[in-house]
């Protein structure tokens, strides 16, 4: 196991020290949400767009570091009986971050003008803002700036297309820590991680 991690090291950096480099601008589409296991909660995607620029370096095998201003939140749904209730109450969370993927790829089909592409890596994300709303949910179950990661981790898992100078790339991330914390008196979320399904047009102008 040791000796073919070492030779995947080894030809991952041959491709990289003989490979191209290109890099561009890229926009595309987010739906984020923020799951959580505990009962009688519900969380609605929430929908934004993400631009940022990306750079790619190799061939067959390649690595492409990007940087992304995003928006991920979700809107929390509480069942009228965890309340004692007569009608639903929501609680809105938005965060504007930063992200920073880091992912290795390899082109399954290179042609002359179209490439088929998987890609997978970490992801750090650094929120930058937090903006939450709630009305009339009980402290137990709000959420407030303080208790929300300011960096989280997560993995990316995709595949792209490449025509001409143009790179579509579908990805889905997976959170791997929890997003936020707090005490069992004052936060009732359980485990509460990040996903998110990205699509993003680039454009490698060099």
């Amino acid at each position: 196991m040791k000796k073919a991690l070492i030779l995947l090291i080894a030809m991952l950096a041959g491709q990289l020290a003989f490979g191209q480099l290109s890099l561009g601008p890229k926009i595309g589409y987010t739906a984020s949400s923020l799951s959580t296991d505990a009962d009688d909660i519900n969380e609605d995607m929430k929908s934004s767009l993400h631009f940022g620029a990306f750079a790619r370096l190799g061939t067959k095998v390649y690595f492409q570091p990007e940087v992304l201003w995003m928006t991920k939140g979700t809107e929390f749904g509480f069942e009228p009986n965890l309340f004692q209730g007569s009608a639903e109450v929501t609680q809105d969370v938005d965060m504007k971050t930063i992200d920073v993927p880091l992912l290795v790829g390899v082109k399954l089909v290179n042609l002359k003008v179209t490439n088929i592409r998987a890609m997978a890596g970490p992801v750090a994300s650094f929120v930058m803002d937090k903006e939450i709303e709630a009305e009339d949910v009980p402290a137990s179950f709000t959420i407030e700036d303080k208790d929300i990661n300011d960096a989280n981790w997560g993995i990316q898992i995709g595949a792209g297309v490449d025509v001409l100078k143009f790179s579509l790339d579908v990805r889905y991330e997976i959170g791997l820590n929890d997003i936020a914390e707090g005490d069992d008196d004052d936060f009732n979320y359980g485990n509460l991680k990040n996903n998110a399904f990205l699509v993003s047009l680039g454009w490698a102008i060099f």
